[in-house]
């Protein structure tokens, strides 16, 4: 029991969170979005660790399009999640953006002021934290053909090519579905390893110091 009660606290002693002050998009949140840039939120940007570009097709000639993914690793070592849409016809009737694939995470969301053409008004995440939903209402023209990049902040330090869903939701119910990059988390006995052994090694160092 008394090693039980060691190991929770030594991992929550060590335990990280994200460097950023913006507010966690938890379980069954839903927050109102209104743009950054790289002054305003640094920890959004980053290193491109993965790209992808996917095409679209949605309908016969309704949106056509590639969605573009991204990976990328901020300064903090935190992995920052991307996606937008660039059209070869107008984006009409887009209802929401799906992306799965970030349970056990914790995140914080929003787009990135660029040379798009359309913008979220809100970002929610699912009651079991898998999805997190982009949707309106939306800023922009939506006769034009390009969205902002919409993203999220993570904790996570791993990933996996194939672990996420892309879901591209129409208002009359028509969509498409991508498989997409998302964060790869450690079994909680490999997390509670990590944490001891991360505690212990600065242990001995304070000590030799």
């Amino acid at each position: 029991m008394f090693n039980k009660m060691m190991m929770t606290a030594t991992v929550l002693a060590c335990g990280t969170a994200l460097g950023s002050t913006r507010p966690l998009l938890n379980a069954g949140d839903t927050h109102s979005l209104s743009g950054t840039t790289s002054s305003a939120d640094a920890d959004a940007y980053g290193t491109l660790l993965y790209g992808q570009n996917d095409a679209i097709s949605i309908g016969p000639g309704v949106y056509v399009g590639t969605l573009l993914t991204r990976v990328i690793e901020n300064s903090a070592g935190e992995l920052v999640f991307e996606l937008e849409l660039i059209g070869d016809s107008p984006i009409i009737g887009l209802d929401r953006i799906t992306y799965s694939g970030f349970a056990g995470t914790d995140l914080w969301s929003e787009w990135k002021v660029g040379a798009g053409d359309l913008s979220p008004g809100t970002v929610s995440r699912s009651s079991d934290g898998d999805s997190v939903d982009w949707s309106g209402p939306w800023a922009g023209n939506i006769y034009h053909h390009n969205s902002e990049s919409m993203f999220a902040v993570t904790d996570a330090t791993a990933y996996s090519r194939t672990g996420g869903v892309v879901r591209i939701m129409t208002d009359w119910g028509a969509y498409q579905d991508v498989v997409v990059a998302a964060p790869m988390i450690p079994a909680p006995g490999a997390m509670a390893l990590v944490g001891i052994a991360g505690c212990l090694a600065g242990s001995r160092r304070r000590r030799r110091g």
